[in-house]
């Protein structure tokens, strides 16, 4: 797996949230862009990112993918799950976003697999790469952990004040929710939206960033949960 340099933002927001989030920004060009062959390749891969596309059709769990789109001013202008992707894709092509011809020349795309451990504010911890085992000692789970310590090491980076900083977040008797297993819906949206927005920020180029995905429902070809930008280059 080529990934590109970490990225980890250590949050400790007023309102109460606090955490770390890790990202493992995908392979890419210098900047860790992909560029587009042409106009069709571009048409497929928003195609993609609504689960639309002959590689990445529509499952039972794609209405569990959020989008956010943002205007050229950054305004939000859309977020919903995409429980209709065909509905979802279609308004997304009229909303006048997406080039009309050459798309290739002027948008690109890159994403990252985060990595997290949040408070909520007022609320649980939720996780996607820590548990309690069933003795209530906080473990460190994700499929991805088993490279973390060796790339972070290649980028001149130390595990071991990463897991530092792990271990000292969360009290031995806060409740720690599994990001994957959250069933209160209004909870999951809100760590979701936060994620998404600081993918969109830390990644860089925020101003340029039309569209933020994340996929859930690539079980066959990629199940790690990952967040894809669609971005003007």
């Amino acid at each position: 797996m080529c990934l590109q340099h970490p990225l980890r933002m250590k949050l400790c927001v007023p309102d109460g949230t606090r955490g770390l989030i890790w990202l493992l920004p995908f392979d890419g060009d210098g900047a860790g862009r992909h560029r587009f062959n042409d106009h069709g390749h571009a048409i497929n891969f928003v195609r993609y990112l609504f689960s639309q596309s002959r590689a990445h059709p529509r499952s039972l769990s794609t209405e569990r993918n959020l989008f956010r789109i943002h205007g050229e001013d950054g305004r939000l202008l859309a977020e919903a799950y995409n429980d209709d992707p065909a509905r979802h894709l279609a308004a997304f092509k009229d909303s006048g976003l997406f080039p009309a011809r050459d798309a290739n020349r002027q948008l690109c795309n890159d994403g990252c697999y985060p990595l997290f451990v949040f408070r909520m504010a007022d609320g649980p911890f939720i996780s996607n790469m820590l548990r309690r085992s069933d003795d209530g000692v906080l473990e460190l789970h994700h499929p991805l952990l088993r490279i973390l310590p060796a790339y972070l090491a290649r980028h001149g980076r130390d595990w071991c004040e990463d897991a530092g900083l792990i271990s000292g977040l969360i009290g031995a008797t806060e409740t720690l929710l599994d990001f994957d297993r959250i069933t209160d819906e209004t909870l999951l949206r809100r760590c979701e939206v936060m994620i998404q927005a600081i993918v969109r920020r830390l990644m860089g180029d925020e101003e340029k960033v039309i569209m933020t995905v994340a996929h859930r429902d690539q079980e066959a070809h990629n199940s790690i949960y990952h967040i894809h930008r669609l971005l003007r280059c």
